[in-house]
């Protein structure tokens, strides 16, 4: 059994479209910069991630494959993850890589699961390309793909610095001031050490800051 997606194509097919955190299409080519952290507590001392909070739209009628290609173009340090869409990838270093492919239901929206780690204060750039992909299933109801067109393309630039360790919320959001920076034994410091740090801020509030 044979599963083919139409879609009016040209050179970039529109069966699938990537969709920005506030629920907006991005055209083929966007470029865009998230900063955003999120702290996770992993019981060893927890690290901060920076998610893309990009989401893919199968915009057809019809059950489609997918498929994701990702250029990493630029890696300071720590490694990137993507999940999308479907088994989870890592990429620790600039190069290229693929994502496994999966189906997506007609009118389906995925998170694109795909954030940056990193190890220290830096940048990490990749290029996240769709792949539309014919999909034939055997007598066992397993499915093989297969190439058919590209999809649109958005260009990430992971941001992590100082400005990026609010746990929950957007950095230019927040309306308080760091009040001081502490080791995890309260002793104060003067700026980011290596290990973990205690921001405060001057609302009251704290955020935990893993340096490596």
């Amino acid at each position: 059994v044979s599963l083919m997606c139409t879609a009016a194509g040209a050179q970039t097919d529109g069966t699938f479209v990537f969709i920005d955190s506030n629920g907006n299409v991005l055209e083929d080519g966007s470029e865009i910069s998230v900063n955003t952290s999120e702290f996770v507590d992993d019981g060893m001392g927890g690290y901060f991630m920076i998610p893309s909070g990009l989401s893919v739209k199968n915009t057809s009628s019809e059950t489609c494959g997918v498929g994701l290609e990702v250029n990493v173009d630029k890696m300071d340090n720590g490694q990137l993850q993507f999940c999308f869409p479907s088994n989870c990838n890592i990429a620790a270093s600039a190069g290229n890589y693929d994502g496994s492919p999966s189906s997506m239901d007609a009118g389906e929206v995925k998170g694109l699961e795909t954030e940056w780690i990193p190890a220290a204060y830096g940048e990490c750039t990749a290029l996240f390309r769709l792949k539309v992909m014919d999909v034939e299933y055997n007598s066992w109801n397993m499915p093989t793909y297969s190439f058919k067109a590209y999809g649109p393309s958005v260009r990430v630039t992971f941001v992590y610095d100082e400005s990026s360790t609010g746990i929950n919320g957007t950095p230019g959001d927040k309306k308080t001031e760091v009040s001081g920076y502490y080791t995890i034994e309260g002793v104060k410091t003067d700026r980011l050490r290596k290990g973990l740090n205690i921001v405060k801020y001057t609302d009251g509030s704290s955020d935990k800051v893993f340096i490596k």
